[in-house]
């Protein structure tokens, strides 16, 4: 899932709830993702600000695209 783009940990986790899994393995996996480098909210975060500035979105528009992906957003 992960080797086509990335994702928050929101977007994952209802992801992976859709798809059936439990709460407690996905609790586990999210957590090695983390520690392993490849869930870096705070670096996925800078990449959509910087993307959504390149293609000219104002302050909005990036909050919008925060919002979108769920960054940001409390568990």
């Amino acid at each position: 899932m992960l080797a086509r783009r990335s994702y928050s940990r929101r977007e994952l986790e209802d992801k992976l709830t859709r798809k059936g899994f439990p709460g407690p393995a996905i609790t586990v996996e999210l957590r090695r993702l983390e520690r392993a480098g490849l869930l870096d909210e705070a670096e996925l975060a800078c990449a959509v600000r910087r993307a959504e500035l390149r293609r000219g979105v104002g302050r909005r528009g990036v909050a919008a695209a925060l919002r979108r992906r769920r960054l940001g957003e409390e568990p």
